[in-house]
């Protein structure tokens, strides 16, 4: 049988190592995982993806009533599920990597050129969209530049 070689984190309480990780990122955490037995177990604390939610993590759980097994669950969650907030006018997600939110606002919060005149665009509903409607572009208005 093959034995892991011996590290000198190995001989640190699995707490003291999730704390630590905890000051990384969540990419630098899933690499850790891999070194060793260790460390993998570490990284499963709840305490260290706890760090890489956001503050306010628990307003974002939809419905309130889910239960997630663990903090690693609820961080992915958040980064493969995105939230719509504001009245649907917006999409919330956690970036993989480094936890950071990430925002996407529904074209009804922008300012389209002819956006109100259905012969230019019209407003629809499309399945996979994140977003209840979305606009369609239905022509092109182009300008003609006389020469002199």
């Amino acid at each position: 049988m093959v034995s892991e070689p011996f590290s000198p984190f190995d001989a640190l309480p699995e707490e003291c190592i999730s704390n630590i990780i905890s000051f990384t990122s969540p990419r630098d955490a899933c690499v850790v995982a891999s070194l060793s037995k260790t460390f993998g177990s570490a990284v499963d604390s709840d305490k260290v993806w706890e760090k890489f939610l956001p503050p306010d993590y628990h307003s974002l759980i939809h419905p309130p009533s889910r239960i997630f097994s663990s903090k690693k669950e609820l961080y992915f969650s958040l980064c493969n599920d995105s939230l719509l907030i504001e009245d649907g006018q917006k999409s919330l997600w956690l970036d993989k990597a480094s936890g950071k939110r990430c925002i996407m606002l529904a074209a009804s919060k922008d300012e389209i050129s002819w956006g109100n005149s259905p012969g230019f665009w019209e407003w629809i509903s499309i399945p996979e969209s994140r977003f209840e409607k979305v606009p369609e572009l239905l022509t092109i208005h182009v300008h003609s530049r006389s020469t002199v």
